[in-house]
């Protein structure tokens, strides 16, 4: 036997009111094809005959006692009056089942409708902002709702967009100014340690190897990373630098809020950019599409390792603040160059025009052409920084090699009994591989070796 639905006998009218009078009365005309959505009921549910009666009577009671209420009285007695067009098809079996497919089929219909509604108006505030104001979000989700599309279905559709914090912080406390200043006097000392390295000094992310967004368990191992690293440098003030970074991780990122830290760098590029987003506030009486695009290639280059969603979230939040309007124009994604810091528009140059750096880099990894400033591939995931790293590591343990042969070496080139060596470079000869082979040189030719022919 199938199973058997009940209907409870308490009827709930705030739950009506909620599903059912709402949004009827936000409709511009009472329409009843949909008399499921009346009843209260749901189509995909097979009720009998005898639990539609009893329900229908306690819906016909409610809506005569909502008759008197300030809010639904018209519409409750426009239902009441027009009873029979919602209620009768729901009374027998063969008729309610001809218009749950009816029903079925006109919802799926307007979902669609009404979900596309929605993606058109995502669409069109991720166009005009290069993603989503978390100002806005608010504001689209009643739209939605007005549109006939719940909650849950727009928080759905919502979670596959970027969302842009416009308004530095959006809701986290930033680290304390001195804090950040000690921060960024240490990241700028190790730039400079490092010959001027940009990509690895731009923040604690980037020195970590790591985005903003990483995972606990990912912190903590990139930190061990380095750590242990740092263990086998020579003392020199590079690992006492290094070292205090270090500190400042733990204490910062992996015991504290690492929120705080990131909004921290957002915070001070606002305060760097203030007085020019003022300037074009005072003088134009907004942000024109031009202003906007060259105040997040300032942002950029900061020196702060801001992703391009970072610095447009700070432009716009600087101009919330001053209350301007903002024409950010189409949308565009950045390049930072690796070596000047310097952004440009992503795609438009190999090189960058101000110091011919390479803007793209092959990630060791997937393979895939990625930016040459950034953490991690934006393909893979994969830490660039850790790779660089470990290529550094392999090329200087192979140059410390190399210096230790030549220790090694007395100045006439003699091998390692002592004895002088000639080259000959006849090309291979004898199954030898190589062209040129040391053969160490005696007394008598007699015991030079005879295979291949070799000659000094």
């Amino acid at each position: 036997m199938g199973r058997r639905w009940i209907l409870s006998a308490a009827f709930d009218g705030s739950g009506y009111r909620q599903r059912v009078l709402a949004p009827l009365r936000a409709g511009s005309f009472l329409d009843t094809a949909d008399p499921f959505l009346i009843a209260g009921l749901d189509p995909t549910v097979p009720y009998t005959d005898s639990d539609i009666g009893a329900h229908l009577v306690r819906v016909l009671a409610f809506l005569q006692r909502e008759r008197n209420s300030a809010k639904y009285a018209t519409l409750a007695t426009e239902l009441v009056r027009r009873r029979g067009e919602w209620e009768e098809p729901l009374r027998d079996a063969e008729s309610r089942e001809r218009v749950r497919a009816h029903v079925l089929a006109a919802r799926r219909s307007g979902d669609a409708e009404r979900l596309a509604k929605v993606d058109g108006y995502l669409a069109t505030v991720r166009e005009r902002f290069g993603g989503i104001p978390a100002s806005r979000v608010d504001g689209l989700r009643r739209l939605a709702v007005a549109a006939g599309v719940t909650v849950e279905e727009f928080d759905a559709r919502l979670s596959r967009e970027q969302i842009i914090v416009d308004g530095v912080g959006g809701g986290v406390e930033p680290l304390a100014p001195e804090v950040r200043r000690q921060i960024a006097e240490r990241l700028a000392e190790l730039r400079a340690l490092r010959g001027g390295d940009r990509v690895s000094s731009a923040s604690l992310w980037a020195f970590l190897g790591l985005t903003p967004d990483a995972s606990p368990q990912r912190l903590a191992a990139a930190y061990a990373a380095v750590a242990a690293a740092n263990s086998r440098r020579p003392h020199d003030r590079e690992k006492t630098v290094t070292a205090d970074l270090l500190a400042l991780v733990s204490t910062r990122l992996v015991e504290g809020d690492p929120a705080a830290y990131t909004v921290g760098l957002m915070a001070d590029a606002a305060d760097e950019l203030r007085p020019a987003v003022e300037e074009h506030v005072v003088l134009d009486g907004e942000l024109t599409a031009v202003a906007f695009e060259g105040l997040v290639r300032a942002a950029l280059a900061t020196g702060r390792g801001l992703t391009a969603a970072q610095a447009k979230s700070v432009v716009l939040g600087v101009a919330r603040e001053l209350g301007a309007a903002v024409n950010v124009g189409g949308v565009v994604d950045y390049v930072v160059c690796p070596g000047c810091g310097r952004p440009e528009a992503a795609g438009a140059a190999r090189h960058c025009r101000y110091c011919d750096t390479d803007l793209y880099a092959t990630c060791p990894s997937c393979g895939s052409m990625t930016e040459a400033a950034a953490v991690v591939c934006r393909h893979c995931g994969h830490s660039l920084r850790q790779a660089r790293d470990a290529a550094e590591a392999l090329a200087a343990g192979t140059h410390r090699a190399d210096r230790a042969v030549e220790r090694r070496r007395p100045a006439d080139a003699s091998d390692p009994s002592g004895r002088p060596a000639a080259w000959a470079s006849d090309g291979p000869r004898g199954g030898c591989a190589g062209g040129r082979i040391a053969i160490p040189v005696t007394s008598s030719p007699s015991v030079w070796p005879r295979q291949g022919g070799i000659r000094a």
